[in-house]
């Protein structure tokens, strides 16, 4: 396999992986909304809801930038967890909330370990939409429209998440937050995926006409 496509893989996964770790997150956020008065519930919801946000970014960041980051966010989501494990919430839970509590203690741990994991697939970089190297290119287009398909799929999650937890529970800001940012990403990802597309076009017409 050439480096290049070995890259383009590895980007893939690791796009997969972020995205895997914005699901669990989403499901713990969700899930500790009853407990929004306990500083343990506090917690866990805040950190959940931080992982989801930068889940949804497809920012470019340095190599050590998203080993930092990814080995931050597990300790953080491991810590939130244990802390709600090991807090009142659960010996004080009632029938309607002890299953709650239990989904987002089991999601912040699964989304701990899912980003721990991630981190055998980080990117040292994407492939460059600006590179004079015509496959090079190609494989950055290769890779917009993997991301894009993504994008569509968790932007329609997340709006029925946005829509659901707007109906069952009093402030669904943070999901209706989410649903914007993921509708954000996936205008932002197909406008760039446009313009390498008519670059190379352009591109194509001013080498054909050359011959």
């Amino acid at each position: 396999m050439l480096a290049g496509d070995s890259e383009t893989v590895l980007y893939k996964r690791e796009s997969i992986g972020r995205k895997a770790v914005g699901v669990c997150a989403l499901i713990a956020s969700a899930a500790t909304v009853p407990f929004k008065d306990a500083i343990a519930g506090k917690v866990a919801g805040g950190v959940a809801c931080m992982v989801l946000y930068f889940s949804i970014m497809d920012m470019s960041y340095s190599y050590n930038v998203k080993r930092f980051t990814g080995v931050a966010g597990a300790l953080t989501l491991f810590i939130a967890g244990a802390w709600l494990a090991l807090s009142p919430v659960l010996p004080e839970c009632s029938a309607s909330t002890c299953a709650a509590a239990y989904v987002a203690i089991v999601f912040l741990f699964l989304a701990a370990v899912v980003q721990a994991t991630s981190l055998r697939f980080v990117s040292p970089r994407a492939p460059s939409v600006s590179s004079e190297d015509i496959f090079t290119r190609k494989r950055a287009e290769e890779v917009l429209q993997f991301q894009l398909r993504l994008d569509v799929v968790f932007a329609g999650l997340f709006t029925v998440a946005a829509i659901v937890m707007s109906s069952v529970a009093p402030n669904a800001t943070s999901f209706v937050v989410a649903a914007f940012l993921q509708a954000l990403q996936t205008a932002g990802t197909y406008v760039i995926l446009q313009s390498v597309r008519r670059t190379d076009t352009r591109i194509e017409a001013t080498y054909i006409e050359s011959v």
